[in-house]
């Protein structure tokens, strides 16, 4: 464990010793993804912040009637799981000014949490259900695009390319991130779906930016003109 130190983070009311730094990514199964979704006012509101067992119980207190969604004793089996799927961790304590008053705080084990990209991921086209995944986007493109749908075979050779570039890109980024605290900074102020939906267009353009004729071929496909 890192010795203890004082934080800089300091309020009028409170000194903080922290003794963990989050890491800028950490890969998540689908199961631990699951377990972040399931608890996701816990793991928003310890976005770049840690907080005590208190603090997190009055995130599920009704302003109006003062009423409590749960008692602390089940915050307390909601910290425990999320600390056993290592996603949640003590992070040291803070004292209250002018008093021995301690306690100890939490925070998330990473700024930002990556689903793991598996086989089955990255070929999904592969599976049951890829090839009506792919007519649905084909129909989809030509009725905004308001051109004939392409062909089949030739079409579905190309979006799987795009795909596998666009999750490289994706992978890319994300390792980027490891290293990179400013990167990792800007992207772990965001909630889940916004960070996915940003990521997601971002490796999207760079694909299209990189690979003009992969767009260029797209185009002609779907006989959309200049």
């Amino acid at each position: 464990m890192k010795k203890e130190s004082k934080s800089s983070k300091e309020t009028s009311e409170y000194s903080f010793y922290l003794t963990y730094k989050p890491q800028n990514v950490k890969l998540v199964s689908k199961e631990e993804l699951d377990l972040i979704k399931e608890h996701y006012l816990i793991i928003s509101a310890l976005r770049n912040t840690v907080m005590s067992v208190k603090d997190i119980h009055n995130l599920f207190q009704d302003q109006q009637t003062g009423d409590y969604t749960y008692t602390l004793k089940t915050i307390y089996r909601h910290l425990e799981k999320l600390e056993t799927a290592g996603i949640v961790t003590a992070a040291g304590y803070r004292e209250k000014r002018g008093t021995r008053s301690c306690e100890k705080v939490y925070c998330r084990t990473a700024k930002i949490f990556c689903p793991e990209i598996e086989e089955e991921d990255i070929e999904w086209w592969e599976l049951e259900n890829g090839e009506h995944y792919a007519q649905i986007f084909r129909v989809t493109l030509a009725e905004l695009l308001q051109t004939s749908e392409p062909d089949k075979e030739s079409f579905n050779k190309l979006f799987k390319e795009l795909n596998l570039l666009q999750i490289r890109t994706r992978k890319e980024l994300f390792e980027k991130a490891r290293s990179n605290e400013e990167l990792a900074d800007s992207l772990g102020q965001l909630d889940i779906n916004k960070l996915n939906s940003i990521v997601d267009l971002a490796s999207i353009l760079k694909v299209l930016i990189q690979d003009p004729d992969v767009l260029s071929e797209m185009r002609n496909l779907l006989n959309v003109k200049e």
